[in-house]
């Protein structure tokens, strides 16, 4: 296995020989605009810096367990699959000599619900062909996807969590996974692709059955998010891209991205709180409110006529009825924490060492 340092040197090096070859504004399209806003580390220079990133991002008890509340009656294969999960977890922080250890209970049951998503809209999807993930975090998707047979793609632009995501990969799935760095294994379940080759002229995956990319679209650059639309259209004669909750919106809205739907030929529905699916249509646009979801409806005259007006009204701001609302920013809106005991709290049980670091600063007691 390679050493997480070795690691860290390869990424840097592939990285700079990669840049060399991208232009300006692929580079300014997927620098980490939001992360480096609010002064997130997206980079690290020696191992000992790597539990920064286990189970990150989404430690809060209060989050965890509102999440809980969206996750009842686990079936058992759910449950060998997470604890099987939960163990590689642990071991990973373990093995690694983390600073805190535990199975990554937080950011683990984030992605169990993301899972859970795909499987509930998407039940038929073949083994065979590939899920793109975008922005994967600590990786615990495309963990969870890995162990349940998936053949899984990572694309991540932030060094510190594709070092992250590589390291537990490689623990996890062994010679079936492929960093994406050098000497590329076609054949392996688990890969990644790299940022600056996603931005190599006329990417595109082959096999590509879904893209997902969870809590992270309003917080890319809208540059980034239309290369990726251009990516997914050509790699598939029918695109769609799930999204569980669109990020903070830091930087951007569904307003703001509109143009680059409608440009790709994309439509934009949310068949449930905070879910979003993007999917090619003869009918390109956003459909979030009332009324633009009953305009799909409408024979194409009208449909036609409903554009113009849209349109005129937006710009004249006559008419606020035709405008989309705001998206909700996270599917846990308005849930509350579950009280008493998830069975998912017995599984974590075994594997707690105390509380996240990041919860103590924040709660004081460090």
């Amino acid at each position: 296995m390679q050493s997480v340092q070795d690691l860290i040197d390869e990424y840097n090096l592939e990285e700079k020989k990669g840049l060399s070859f991208l232009p300006n504004v692929a580079i300014e399209a997927f620098s980490l605009i939001t992360f480096n806003s609010i002064g997130w580390p997206t980079r690290i220079i020696n191992p000992n810096e790597l539990w920064r990133y286990h189970d990150s991002q989404h430690e809060s008890p209060k989050r965890y367990r509102r999440y809980l509340n969206l996750l009842p009656n686990i079936t058992s294969q759910e449950s060998r699959l997470l604890k099987q999960a939960s163990s590689i977890i642990y071991n990973f922080s373990k093995d690694f000599s983390f600073r805190y250890l535990s199975a990554g209970e937080n950011a683990l049951t984030t992605a169990f619900f993301q899972f859970r998503t795909i499987q509930k809209y998407y039940p038929n999807l073949n083994k065979n062909k590939i899920i793109l993930e975008i922005g994967p975090g600590s990786g615990y998707l495309g963990l969870l996807l890995g162990l349940s047979g998936y053949k899984y793609l990572a694309m991540e632009a932030c060094q510190a969590l594709y070092i992250y995501q590589s390291s537990l990969f490689e623990y996890a799935f062994g010679n079936k996974y492929d960093n994406g760095l050098k000497n590329r294994n076609i054949d392996c379940q688990i890969k990644h692709i790299t940022w600056w080759d996603f931005n190599s002229k006329n990417y595109h995956v082959n096999n590509l059955s879904l893209t997902t990319c969870n809590h992270a679209i309003l917080e890319m650059t809208n540059s980034a998010f239309n290369r990726i639309l251009n990516v997914i259209k050509r790699s598939s004669k029918k695109p769609e891209l799930l999204a569980e909750s669109p990020g903070s919106n830091l930087i951007g809205s569904f307003l703001k991205l509109e143009k680059y739907i409608k440009s790709n030929s994309f439509s934009l529905s949310s068949p449930s709180k905070g879910i979003y699916i993007f999917k090619i249509s003869d009918r390109p646009g956003v459909f979030l409110s009332l009324l633009t979801k009953l305009s799909r409806k409408l024979p194409n005259e009208l449909y036609n006529l409903f554009l113009i007006v849209n349109k005129i009204s937006i710009k004249l701001n006559l008419l606020k009825i035709f405008r989309y609302k705001s998206p909700t920013t996270t599917t846990i809106d308005g849930v509350l924490p579950l009280k008493g005991t998830h069975f998912l709290d017995t599984i974590y049980k075994e594997y707690n060492q105390g509380n996240h670091p990041g919860t103590d600063w924040t709660e004081g007691n460090i």
